[in-house]
């Protein structure tokens, strides 16, 4: 539970936004090791409800299942698989695959890549929060990305080192608009 008061001057006026957030999230995830590499399986289920003088009553849930398998490919290279499956109330079904591969470089250095896709469901805020400053968007779509990232990482002595070049393109990206 969250509850808030935010108060503030624009304009010469004052403004009172007065809310709640009630949420709660059960989880369970497991994961084994096999000659197979190590599996990984996850499911969730999530429901929020907002009351708000300013944004209205909201209420929506999410149920979700992930997988991931990690798989070792000699005895310097592991690569891993995974999707990721959430049924939103208000956008129904959404699905994201990933990928990632490590090698060893030697016993301190390794090389990274991954491919990932993600989804972001706008928040309250950002769809309903009007202000003389702010203007939020009930129409507003999710977010949706592509990320890639690649890069070194390891240790010298006792510290610790990471480089990656990182690009993510996305659709339906969320910006505030004043």
């Amino acid at each position: 539970r969250h509850e808030d008061i935010y108060k503030y001057a624009a304009g010469g006026q004052w403004y009172t936004n007065d809310s709640t957030t009630n949420k709660m999230i059960a989880q369970l995830n497991a994961d084994t090791r096999t000659r197979l590499g190590t599996s990984f399986i996850g499911i969730s289920a999530e429901w929020e409800e907002m009351e708000s003088t300013s944004l209205g009553d909201h209420e929506r849930n999410q149920r979700s299942v992930v997988f991931n398998q990690r798989i070792p490919v000699g005895p310097r290279i592991e690569v891993g698989a995974g999707i990721s499956a959430v049924d939103y109330s208000d956008w129904g079904w959404e699905y994201w695959p990933g990928l990632d591969m490590n090698v060893e470089l030697s016993d301190r250095w390794s090389w990274f890549a991954s491919f990932g896709e993600s989804f972001r469901i706008p928040t309250y805020t950002e769809m309903y929060y009007n202000t003389p400053m702010n203007i939020g968007n009930p129409e507003l779509k999710p977010e949706e990305a592509q990320t890639w990232e690649s890069g070194i990482r390891g240790a010298w002595r006792n510290i610790s080192m990471e480089s990656a070049l990182f690009r993510r393109e996305s659709d339906n990206l969320i910006e505030w608009a004043r």
